[in-house]
């Protein structure tokens, strides 16, 4: 019904679905098909199983296997895979007896189905494994990196992490291993810097493959505002984008930057340092809240009770 009450679309189905794209599966006696918003059965109830649509096609099955239909219910491509996924970016992942592959919205299989495993395509490029291992297909179904590493991760920033049997690395999209698979953890990329492990301990390397910040700490975490969070044996610090310990890691637990300021934890209490590492407001505090998107005071506990304090660790009245 409509928001007036009006049946837009009759109650004589055994199953209705919600809308997508226009249309909704519903399901009669027959099987399943597709209506309009003005209740009309444009994909006829007589499929086995349906899909909502995605990029103006669904998957539909018959007792033959799997196809699609476009929104004038012509399939547009047969049913005979043995499973579908949604269309994405032009491309559907399919199964036939043989592996998984994709197909355009043509029908054509620009992907040939002979892969164990398939991702969706993203970047241009898309995550696929054969017996020998993961490698990378690109739209035009050309395989742009061998499928030899034991795992991979999608690409990111231009690279992709992947695991050979020496550890983990990176390859850009022509294949070429920018950075060796000497790791014993890689994460992907993001602000042109990846988080990696050595036997030593955890760091940062750039496109290059240089490690901006030295593998040595027991933990590391993303840069905000030009600062990350690591961890060493002696406590919490900050590092910069050149690797320079700014803040030394002394501290029981840290937050990361905010507004300029980090919350952190020391022996004595809670407080706050700037980017230059100065204890700005003194660690004494039981608990202390953020400044809050650009708020020039903060809540801070004290002898048990909360207090307001302004950025130079003044208390003030409000």
């Amino acid at each position: 019904v409509n928001e007036d009450g009006e049946e837009i679309v009759a109650c004589k189905y055994e199953e209705v679905c919600r809308f997508y794209e226009g249309l909704a599966k519903v399901k009669s006696a027959e099987g399943w098909g597709f209506v309009n918003k003005d209740g009309e059965e444009i994909v006829a109830c007589k499929y086995e199983e349906a899909c909502s649509f995605s990029e103006g096609l669904a998957g539909v099955q018959f007792a033959e296997g799997w196809g699609f239909v476009n929104k004038d219910g012509k399939e547009i491509i047969p049913c005979k895979y043995e499973e579908v996924e949604h269309f994405c970016k032009g491309m559907a992942r399919v199964q036939s007896k043989e592996g998984w592959g994709f197909v355009n919205k043509d029908g054509e299989e620009i992907v040939a189905c002979k892969y164990e495993e398939a991702d969706d395509f993203s970047d241009g490029v898309a995550r696929v494994q054969s017996k020998e291992g993961w490698g990378f297909v690109n739209e035009n179904g050309e395989e742009i990196i061998s499928c030899k590493y034991k795992d991979a991760e999608a690409f990111s920033d231009g690279l992709a992490v992947v695991q050979s049997k020496e550890g983990w690395g990176f390859v850009n999209k022509e294949g070429e291993e920018i950075i060796p698979c000497k790791y014993e953890e890689a994460y992907a990329f993001s602000d042109r810097l990846a988080k990696v492990r050595s036997k030593e301990g955890y760091g940062f390397v750039n496109e290059d493959g240089e490690e901006i910040v030295a593998c040595k700490y027991e933990e590391v975490c993303r840069f905000y505002e030009g600062l990350a969070k690591v961890k060493s044996a002696e406590g919490w610090g900050f590092v910069n984008e050149n690797g320079e310990e700014i803040i030394p890691c002394k501290y029981i637990d840290a937050d990361d930057f905010f507004d300029g300021l980090a919350r952190v934890h020391s022996k004595e209490g809670w407080g706050f340092v700037n980017k230059d590492g100065e204890e700005i407001i003194s660690c004494k505090y039981e608990d202390a809240d953020y400044f809050w998107f650009g708020a020039e005071t903060a809540e801070v506990k004290l002898n048990g009770e909360w207090i307001t304090i302004d950025k130079t660790g003044k208390q003030v009245t409000e």
